[in-house]
């Protein structure tokens, strides 16, 4: 087998242990005291509401681009479509 592939593979399981490893660390500490909490929900909802507005914003902008890409004669609408499933597949909520 070649070794560039045995070193890819090892070091893909080393890393993926590892991972783990933190994982195990990370969930086995506390969450704080109520201060901290409160510190994190605000944090939570702040970052929520700026992907929001990312999200609205990014969401008129490939409606825009829709419509011109679908009125190009040399584009049209397949290449429309195309690109509007292309921007939208990794939408997470």
């Amino acid at each position: 087998m070649n070794p560039f592939i045995i070193f890819a593979l090892v070091s893909s399981i080393v890393a993926i242990v590892y991972g783990l490893f933190l994982i195990k660390v990370v969930m086995s500490k506390g969450t704080g005291d109520q201060k901290m909490q409160d510190i994190a929900k605000a944090i939570q909802e702040g970052a929520k509401a700026y992907l929001n507005r990312q999200y609205k914003t990014i969401g008129i902008i490939a409606a825009v681009l829709f419509f011109v890409i679908g009125f190009i004669p040399m584009l049209g609408w397949m290449m429309a479509v195309s690109f509007l499933v292309g921007a939208t597949h990794n939408r997470r909520s």
